[in-house]
């Protein structure tokens, strides 16, 4: 199984962490990306050790240093799910590894995904037999409606963000990521930032702020 590269930041690289947070990237990124989110949100999460891999396929872009969880050259739901169910295992050792080497549990990950990340966030969180502590989903997505129902066997707290202007993952996948899961029972809060495409502004940032607070 491919084992993953990544970056890492710690506001308090000698005292020993009490929480790992993982950030998943989005299609044809890299961990440098999200990474650049850990010192604004370091101060919400006690004792944090932020951790961004790089997804573990290359970027069907051709662009260096870009990275991928699954291809979107096919963009069905079965396709994609597939991809998915391809990656997931490989997140998943990954996260084991790092709470081998930092003595956590599940209970003490919080993950934050942007986009195919998101997306990734969503159904890894949902189908942990593990209860995480949080997960947070920037301009992500549900695949498909019966899968994700389906497969869930935890409901940790959740955040969705979104801009309202994304022409790249819909606002409307915002809006039905948020009342799926209100549907389900989650216990969930939506942010949507107006005037925002895909990305994440400082209104995101301050409503996870507020969140990891809460948590």
């Amino acid at each position: 199984m491919k084992e993953l590269t990544f970056t890492s930041y710690s506001a308090n690289p000698k005292t020993p962490p009490k929480n790992l947070v993982i950030l998943i990237h989005g299609y044809g990124s890299n961990g440098e990306d999200l990474i650049s989110l850990a010192p604004d949100l370091a101060d919400s999460v006690e004792d944090a050790i932020f951790i961004s891999p790089n997804a573990p396929f290359r970027f069907e872009g051709g662009m260096p240093n870009a990275y991928q969880w699954y291809s979107l050259l096919d963009r069905s739901v079965e396709a994609m799910l597939k991809g998915y169910a391809n990656a997931k295992p490989i997140l998943h050792k990954f996260i084991e590894d790092r709470l081998r080497e930092y003595s956590l549990s599940f209970a003490d990950v919080i993950l934050i995904g942007f986009s195919q990340g998101g997306m990734m966030t969503l159904h890894y969180g949902s189908e942990s037999e593990q209860e995480l502590k949080g997960i947070i989903s920037f301009s992500g997505y549900i695949l498909d409606d019966s899968t994700f129902s389906n497969k869930v066997k935890s409901k940790p707290n959740t955040l969705v963000c979104h801009g309202d202007l994304d022409m790249v993952v819909p606002f409307d996948s915002y809006q039905y990521a948020l009342k799926k899961m209100q549907h389900l029972k989650f216990p969930i809060t939506g942010y949507a930032a107006k005037g925002l495409g895909h990305g994440i502004d400082y209104g995101c940032i301050d409503a996870a702020k507020s969140f990891l607070k809460g948590i």
